[in-house]
């Protein structure tokens, strides 16, 4: 029974063993890196993203179901969602892909296309956290 005991343990702490070397190698991993023609093209599909029916409802719906004080937080989820399904096809993934590739994309920021579809997509942002009643 002892032996058993031991091994169910065993195989715990092996099991933890290995998620955490899994995270920390998946930390340890550089984030993708984008060209500029990339960075281009990552910001227009974003962009066109934001600009769907469906998911402009779902900013607009988040943001009109809190308090005015509320709304940056409420929308900045679903605005991530929209980033990620996007990200994902260049290799940003997981909880940090949305933060990794916006930080790939500014690399390009003295491109002045780059820089302009990072602003339209900031100040979409703030559109919808300004304007969630109208």
């Amino acid at each position: 029974e002892s032996s058993l005991l031991s091994v169910g343990w065993r195989g715990h702490l092996e099991a933890r063993n290995h998620a955490v070397r899994t995270l920390i190698s998946a930390m340890a991993a550089p984030p993708p890196q984008l060209t500029l023609e990339q960075a281009k093209e990552a910001l227009r599909e974003a962009i066109a993203s934001f600009e769907l029916p469906e998911n402009i409802q779902r900013i607009k719906d988040a943001a009109a179901a809190v308090p005015e004080e509320q709304r940056a937080m409420a929308v900045l989820p679903v605005v991530q969602q929209i980033q990620a399904t996007v990200l994902a096809k260049y290799g940003f993934d997981g909880p940090q892909g949305v933060f990794q590739g916006i930080m790939a994309m500014r690399m390009h920021a003295a491109d002045p296309e780059v820089n302009e579809g990072i602003q339209k997509i900031t100040q979409g942002f703030m559109q919808y956290v300004k304007n969630a009643g109208a």
